[in-house]
């Protein structure tokens, strides 16, 4: 079995209690959650979640909030986002 050992980089703007305290569109949450769940291979791209950030008109913010909230996983290059544990 392979562990990941996640890391989360910040840019310097954002601090980790700042994105924890973000508020987000609940709609843009669970637009990508269930993206991820209807996923065939559990897998969301970069595609697919320009599509939802651009429906949803999300900020960068809003993505790590949901993803720190969430305990996702995401991968810059190639940008791959998905559940913990996949």
């Amino acid at each position: 079995m392979v562990r990941e050992n996640p890391v989360l980089f910040t840019d310097g703007k954002r601090s980790i209690q700042k994105l924890q305290q973000h508020e987000f569109s609940v709609e843009f949450q669970t637009a990508l959650l269930a993206a991820l769940a209807n996923s065939r291979d559990g897998n969301l791209f970069w595609k697919e979640y320009r599509n939802i950030r651009d429906q949803h008109n999300a900020t960068w913010s809003d993505f790590l909030a949901v993803i720190l909230k969430n305990r996702l996983v995401w991968s810059l290059e190639p940008f791959v986002l998905k559940q913990r544990g996949q």
